[in-house]
């Protein structure tokens, strides 16, 4: 089975129901900022237009998966994702749909998924971007330890 894997994906990019075109992206991506609007883009999009009054959400999605993530806090919600279609309109589109269906359209509760999975870290946002760490290095060499561990008593095992 191969897999295509794309460096880009032709994405929709509007700005509260304004004139629509077409441009390439890293991932789609559907988005509200409270007191600023609404779009369809490409992850810098939403980065450039949300940063001014929502800088602590967008610090926090620019440290997740941004190219496949569900996030909503405090009036912002970002949906990505469909890079890995040709032309990722429709999928964005669905994903957008689903979401809301799924979490509601008021934007009360917290949402946070990377590829489908809860983030690795429960950050609401509420804390800044210099306190985040990321535990993927110290989880690697967790399970690295573990993994010399099992060698070792096989080794010991098989030579007794």
């Amino acid at each position: 089975m191969n897999f295509y894997v794309s460096d880009s994906v032709l994405c929709d990019v509007f700005i509260d129901a304004g004139v629509t075109t077409k441009k390439n992206c890293t991932s789609c991506v559907s988005y509200t900022c409270s007191n600023v609007g609404s779009g369809e883009g490409c992850p810098d999009d939403f980065f450039q237009r949300c940063s001014g009054k929502h800088k602590q959400n967008v610090d926090v999605v620019k440290s997740k998966n941004f190219n496949d993530l569900e996030y909503r806090y405090n009036g912002v919600d970002y949906i990505s994702g469909c890079q890995n279609e040709i032309d990722g309109s429709k999928c964005i589109f669905k994903k957008d749909q689903k979401f809301y269906k799924n979490y509601g359209e008021d934007g009360s509760n917290y949402v946070c998924t990377e590829a489908g999975k809860p983030c690795s870290e429960s950050d609401d946002g509420t804390k800044s971007s210099n306190n985040q760490h990321d535990t993927s290095s110290s989880n690697n060499q967790h399970d690295a330890l573990k993994m010399i561990g099992i060698f070792v008593i096989g080794w010991v095992l098989s030579a007794a």
